[in-house]
């Protein structure tokens, strides 16, 4: 996390907004995009405490001239009712980063794949394993 900022507990609405929109975005840029068959392709793993969500998918990518501009408010690649778009990669960002995290377009895209989103959440993964009493932490127990 950055020097100086803050750590805000996530919520149920932040853990759901940050992975479900790049993966949101993946199942709709696969349907709207051009390969066939379309796919897309959800890998979480737990990082410690963190959890990493990577979104692959068969769509057709950002195009160059817009890396810059996919977390933007009001943002969208597709073609219709843009005014009802562009607000979900940006809010997840903002919403990750608030919380320690962040959401990262990690590659744009190429011939054989759409584009590729990282999404980290900081500290929601919790062990449901307790760890064993140490030795020295027994023989107190005994006193």
């Amino acid at each position: 996390m950055t020097k100086g900022c803050r750590r805000v507990p996530l919520s149920p609405s932040a853990d759901t907004c940050v992975p479900a929109t790049p993966v949101d975005n993946a199942i709709r840029a696969a349907r709207d995009g051009d390969r066939r068959p379309a796919w897309a392709e959800v890998t979480l793993v737990s990082d410690e405490e963190d959890l990493v969500v990577h979104v692959v998918d068969s769509g057709d990518g950002v195009g160059p001239g817009q890396v810059e501009s996919v977390f933007t408010s009001g943002f969208t690649t597709r073609a219709v009712e843009p005014d009802q778009h562009g607000l979900g990669l940006g809010l997840a960002r903002q919403t990750a980063r608030l919380h320690g995290g962040d959401v990262l377009l990690a590659h744009p895209g190429d011939h054989q794949q759409g584009a590729v989103f990282t999404a980290r959440m900081v500290g929601v993964i919790i062990s449901a394993v307790k760890p064993s009493p140490r030795p020295a932490d027994l023989e107190g127990a005994s006193r």
